[in-house]
């Protein structure tokens, strides 16, 4: 969840923490760490990168990729 203006209609504190606990990294993702991605992606240090979906997610996908039962090499 990127916190931003369009957040404040999920008012639900409660479930925020609840969403926040089950991230790798517990801190809110922000519309910045958006932006540095694409400026990375835009960048000629991503020279390298092709078809790729990246998750700026705080780890959130990474937990539920794990309880699916797959692991990363």
């Amino acid at each position: 969840m990127v916190v931003t203006e369009r957040r404040l209609w999920f008012p639900d504190e409660r479930k925020i923490d609840e969403l926040r606990a089950r991230q790798a990294v517990p801190d809110a993702v922000t519309p910045d760490d958006v932006a540095r991605m694409a400026l990375f992606l835009a960048s000629d240090e991503s020279r390298r990168i092709t078809r790729q979906c990246f998750r700026i997610d705080g780890g959130l996908g990474q937990r539920v990729f794990e309880r699916s039962g797959c692991r990363f090499a």
